[in-house]
């Protein structure tokens, strides 16, 4: 971050963005936040963020690796400042304060226990987004999710994410569908879907997908469970 700070070959905006990500990093500048926390820890819109973090790549200060269904990794670096040379410099380490002080807060730390308060309580795998444009829908539809309606979504949701597929993609696909329901991509098998996918040990996790699965052996296509 004290790398960062000294730039003055970046816009606000973008130092604001590169900060965030900083303070996320460790030691080998690799983190891994959601579009969405950037842009809530940098009070931005998620698509201004996504602007900004296209900006860094081409300026280089950011490499970004995308995981499919899993969010992005970000590597963030230093380039060389030729724009203007610096004329002071930093003490050796001997004649640094540690940073963070001892007393400080571990920010990292702290953000990686309370990463599902941050976001109005929701799972971390959930694309926030993508599911506010589902809720607004059913909303439109005048078929608003009731508490119990919220919470079946949300395991059968668990499900899918649980099985490898993209959650985000299929909430998009039921809000442009205008579908009450999120379904299962048709003829998806959820055991080569991923490699590294865990067999649920919720018992109601289980049953939904045990009910999705007599049902499309059956060729017939899931109901509206939300109603």
């Amino acid at each position: 971050m004290s790398a960062v700070w000294e730039r003055d070959d970046l816009t606000s905006t973008q130092k604001l963005v590169l900060l965030a990500l900083a303070d996320w990093a460790n030691d080998e500048g690799l983190c891994w936040p959601s579009v969405d926390r950037v842009a809530l820890k940098a009070s931005l819109t998620s698509r201004g963020v996504q602007k900004t973090i296209r900006a860094l790549e081409e300026m280089q200060f950011l490499r970004k690796e995308e995981i499919k269904g899993r969010g992005n990794k970000y590597w963030v670096s230093m380039p060389t400042n030729d724009v203007h040379p610096r004329t002071t410099f930093t003490p050796p380490v001997s004649q640094v304060h540690p940073s963070p002080e001892p007393r400080s807060p571990n920010t990292l730390k702290i953000h990686q226990l309370n990463t599902k308060c941050i976001i109005e309580g929701y799972p971390l795998w959930l694309p926030i987004e993508a599911w506010k444009g589902w809720v607004e829908m059913r909303k439109q539809r005048k078929r608003p999710l009731t508490d119990r309606a919220k919470a079946r979504a949300l395991t059968k949701l668990e499900a899918l994410h649980s099985a490898g597929h993209d959650i985000n993609e299929l909430l998009d696909r039921s809000t442009i569908n205008g579908w009450l329901d999120i379904y299962e991509p048709k003829g998806a098998n959820n055991a080569g879907n991923s490699k590294h996918a865990a067999e649920p040990t919720n018992p109601m996790v289980r049953a939904v997908i045990a009910s999705q699965a007599r049902r499309a052996a059956d060729g017939e296509r899931p109901t509206d469970d939300w109603a």
